[in-house]
């Protein structure tokens, strides 16, 4: 059998851990430059707000319910994500994490008793040791799981046991839109050909399946009708490509000001490789412009750029984006996006070297060293490269953000008696 474990309303209850006074009121935590709905709490969804909706679109409601509007907290929610995860290897060898606040795993027993005791224990456990409420569904396939965990979470169960056999009778009540994925332009085709429901999409023959949708949506109908196709992936590939991208609080026009904001990404995502001892193969820098703003002229570039050897050497990713920037950059737009990605990516003690290379890698290495240490006692910006600039109008905008209770040392939660 299949559990899979989803932590409710995750960027909420991570701030609810450590606010307990935003217990039972309507919260939503924003995105980048506090723009849009990305989490909500039952309450804020009981007034309506959508999720993904602008700020200014709710702020009406905001005013009226007194909802309560944080910036989106990502070093507390990547920690919180971890301290969950770590606890599911109890309860099943097997574990695949899916998302931020999701994960899958695989339980052998398949009795009905023993299947309610350890959604229980998961429950129980989860929010005891880290304060984060969760749903857990079960049942014979991965998407079955899915839709149980949905039907608990619609209907306050907090669990959902779904044997094979009671499975018809709730799919019928499931929306083809709410299959694990069916995307929305299919689901509109779907409605064309009077497929509404979930069941409706199992019964469809395999053949009119394999014709007009394809071998994906093949094994979602098989797994419908309890026969597992989507596998346990415990172990996902090596990562190919990294990116650090950002929208900016404002429109930026200024050339000087986007080469600074790309040299700060290119820093960042650089340090991101040596953290996880990986080194690229090649940069790109991509920019654009605000497709929200129809009536601006629009403009969506990258150019890729090809090291002479793998690296996460920081002067050298700089370097090369750069490089990339300039040959990227048109004027005469106001742009809202830039990003630098790390491409085919390698571990870096795989590394070949070259005959002609121009820098020395083990003093390369020893300075990046040093540089990481100090930024990881002192932060980020207690020495970094001038041409990332300081903290600039172009960076994003986090103004209702909470303190960073579990990864900085000044900013832990603090008693008093």
């Amino acid at each position: 059998m299949y559990a899979i474990v989803d932590c409710n309303n995750f960027f909420v209850s991570c701030e609810r851990v450590f606010n307990p006074r935003l217990e039972g009121r309507p919260v939503v935590v924003l995105s980048n430059n506090d723009g849009c709905a990305v989490s909500r709490s039952d309450e804020a969804k009981a007034l309506g707000v959508p999720m993904g909706a602008p700020r200014f679109k709710f702020r009406d409601l905001e005013k009226r319910h007194g909802i309560v509007c944080l910036s989106s907290n990502f070093e507390l929610y990547a920690d919180m994500s971890r301290r969950v995860m770590s606890l599911f290897d109890q309860w099943s060898p097997d574990v695949e994490p899916y998302s931020i606040d999701e994960a899958f795993l695989w339980l052998q027993n398949p009795s009905r008793d023993y299947l309610e005791k350890i959604a229980r224990e998961i429950q129980t456990t989860v929010k005891q040791w880290t304060g984060i409420p969760v749903s857990v569904g079960v049942s014979t396939t991965k998407t079955l799981s899915k839709a149980a965990n949905d039907f608990a979470k619609r209907n306050k169960l907090g669990i959902k046991i779904l044997p094979i056999a009671e499975a018809p009778e709730m799919l019928s009540r499931l929306h083809a839109k709410d299959i694990w994925g069916i995307g929305r332009k299919l689901t509109e085709w779907l409605g064309e050909r009077d497929i509404q429901t979930a069941l409706e999409l199992s019964n469809t023959p395999d053949r009119w399946i394999r014709k007009h949708l394809g071998v994906t949506v093949e094994r979602t109908v098989m797994e419908l009708r309890g026969i597992p196709c989507i596998p346990m992936n415990c172990h996902p590939g090596a990562q190919r490509n990294m990116v650090h991208a950002r929208s900016f609080s404002h429109r930026v026009d200024s050339k000087d000001e986007l080469r600074t904001a790309v040299a700060y990404y290119a820093e960042r995502v650089a340090a991101k490789l040596r953290r996880e001892k990986l080194a690229a193969q090649a940069a790109c820098v991509f920019l654009s412009t605000d497709y929200h703003k129809p009536q601006d002229s629009q403009y969506h570039g990258s150019e890729t750029l090809a090291f002479q050897v793998p690296t996460n050497f920081t002067p050298e990713v700089v370097e090369y984006a750069l490089k990339a920037f300039d040959q990227t950059f048109r004027s005469g737009f106001r742009y809202k996006k830039a990003g630098v990605m790390m491409l085919e990516l390698v571990p870096q003690g795989e590394v070949q070297g070259e005959l002609f290379d121009k820098v020395d890698r083990f003093k390369a290495k020893k300075l990046m060293s040093a540089l990481d240490i100090m930024q990881a006692r002192h932060g980020e910006r207690a020495l970094h490269f001038a041409m990332g600039g300081a903290q600039d109008g172009w960076q994003s905008k986090r103004e209702f953000r909470t303190p960073r209770y579990t990864t900085k040392w000044n900013e832990i939660p603090v008693a008093r008696a």
